[in-house]
C-alpha cells in the first residue's frame, strides 16, 4: 500500500529514489486541536503542509480585529501557504487554524526549496496551486462586497449539507461569521430569520436544516 508522502506530494513520481528517501525521513506529523494556530505571519517559513485528516482555516484580520476567512484547506489537500518564502512573487500576511482536529504532515522548506530547484515541474505546481488559491480569495471578496449576508449564509448552509451529507451543521454563529467574512451579531440575526421561516432549527453549537428548498430561495 502506498504510504500518504506517495499518494499526496505533488510530483512525487518524478522524483528520484534517494529525493523520496530524503522527504521521508524529514516529514513531520503533526496534529493541531480545534481552534489551534497553525501559521503567524511572523513565524518562520515552515514548508508544506499535507492534510491528512481536518480542515484549516487561512485569514487575515484587520485593524479592529475582525477576522475574515481567505478559503479552506480539506483532508487531501495542500497548504502552500506556509511555504511562501519559496516563492519570491507571492508575499502573504496571513494566520492558519485549526478548524476541527487537523492532522498533517509537514514537509519543511529547506528539503523542498532544494527539490523544486531540480523539478521544474515542483515549481509550476506551487505557482499553480498559489494562483488558484488567490482566484478563492477574488470569489470570496465579490460575496463579501456585492451578495446579501442571508445569500452568504444559505449558500455556506447548503454547501456543508452536500459535503456531508448531513443535514446538521455543527458551527456556531461565530464560527460562521468567521467563514463567510461577516459579523457574528448579523449571522444571529439571518438564522434566526431563517428559524422563523422553518428552513432551519437552532439547536446549542449546530444548525439542523429542515428544508433545503427554502434555503435556497435566498440564494
Amino acid at each position: 500500500m502506498k504510504t500518504f508522502l506517495e499518494s499526496n506530494f505533488p510530483k512525487w513520481e518524478l522524483l528520484s529514489d534517494d529525493e523520496q528517501k530524503r522527504i521521508k525521513e524529514q516529514a513531520v506529523t503533526k496534529t493541531y486541536q480545534k481552534g489551534d494556530v497553525v501559521h503567524r505571519s511572523s513565524d518562520d517559513c515552515r514548508g508544506i503542509l499535507l492534510i491528512k485528516k481536518g480542515q484549516l482555516r487561512p485569514y487575515i484580520v484587520s485593524e479592529e480585529g475582525r477576522e475574515v476567512t481567505l478559503f479552506r484547506v480539506q483532508s487531501g489537500d495542500v497548504c502552500i501557504l506556509t511555504a511562501s518564502c519559496l516563492m519570491d512573487a507571492i508575499t502573504v500576511d496571513i494566520m492558519i487554524e485549526a478548524i476541527e482536529k487537523t492532522e498533517v504532515v509537514v514537509v519543511p522548506s529547506a528539503i523542498l526549496h532544494e527539490i523544486a530547484e531540480k523539478h521544474m515541474e515542483l515549481e509550476l505546481f506551487l505557482y499553480k496551486h498559489a494562483s488558484e488559491k488567490f482566484s478563492d480569495m477574488l470569489w470570496l471578496m465579490q460575496q463579501i462586497l456585492f451578495y446579501s449576508a442571508d445569500r452568504r449564509v444559505a449558500e455556506f448552509l447548503l454547501r456543508e449539507v452536500n459535503e456531508s451529507g448531513e443535514k446538521v451543521v455543527c458551527y456556531t454563529h461565530e464560527q460562521i461569521a468567521k467563514l463567510i467574512g461577516s459579523a457574528r451579531e448579523v449571522v444571529s440575526r439571518v438564522l434566526k430569520y431563517m428559524e422563523e421561516e422553518s428552513a432551519i432549527e437552532l439547536q446549542r453549537g449546530k444548525i439542523v436544516i429542515n428544508d433545503t428548498e427554502l434555503l435556497k430561495k435566498y440564494v
